[in-house]
């Protein structure tokens, strides 16, 4: 099961099983995550795809915004061309506390 720890930016890597060139036609990412009393929205991100691997970095709002110990779910939809849309399995994902909820940044 992936665990991600709030408060962090964790980078979450989905393997793709499909030709090179419908990878470069992706254009659009949906990442979803669901939780019993809490819906993450969609995200819009930058597609970066290397090799056959999509990574994805939650920023440390997003993770804060998350409960800890609860029944969490996240899901991708990729847009590619001009019609087509494809979507990943549910992943069930842990989220564990942080003890310090401080946002820490580079000062800019």
């Amino acid at each position: 099961m992936l665990s991600i720890r709030r408060g962090t930016t964790p980078s979450i890597t989905f393997r793709l099983r499909m030709d090179q060139e419908v990878q470069e036609a992706f254009n659009e990412l949906l990442i979803t995550i669901k939780q019993p009393t809490y819906y993450y929205p969609e995200i819009n991100r930058t597609i970066d795809t290397l090799d056959d691997e999509i990574q994805i970095m939650l920023t440390q709002e997003e993770t804060l915004s998350l409960r800890a110990g609860v029944e969490t779910q996240l899901q991708l939809k990729l847009r590619y061309g001009d019609e087509y849309v494809i979507a990943t399995r549910m992943y069930a994902i842990e989220v564990e506390d942080v003890l310090n909820e401080v946002l820490m940044h580079d000062g800019t």
